[in-house]
């Protein structure tokens, strides 16, 4: 299981909700990173759809999970993922290409489910 994490709202480092300072409790950030795509305001939280190729960049950072099936049950979760939420769902968990210290690493991303 792949145990990056990109993030770029409400689990930003500075952010104090619950599960924000879940993930902060147990996994490290590794720094700013961004991914190529698009970012959209959705009222209290932001979504973000990737884009291969895209001249625009999501900003966010990259978080390394101590144990990553673990917490990414309780993001799906947070994220309205789970089996228990009917669908159609606002978000998909995917892997994607980010740049986190000039370095590419694969990351899970959760993207907002739209079409560009």
């Amino acid at each position: 299981m792949c145990p990056y994490l990109f993030v770029y709202g409400t689990l930003r480092t500075g952010n104090s909700n619950p599960i924000a300072r879940y993930l902060h409790q147990h996994a490290r950030c590794l720094g700013d990173a961004t991914m190529p795509g698009q970012i959209f305001d959705l009222g209290n939280y932001p979504g973000a759809c990737y884009i291969q190729g895209s001249n625009t960049k999501v900003s966010g950072e990259v978080f390394k999970m101590d144990d990553p099936d673990k917490m990414l049950k309780v993001l799906d979760e947070y994220e309205g993922i789970s089996p228990e939420v009917p669908e159609p769902h606002e978000y998909v968990r995917q892997l994607c290409p980010i740049t986190c210290n000039n370095d590419e690493l694969i990351c899970w991303v959760y993207i907002y489910y739209c079409v560009i």
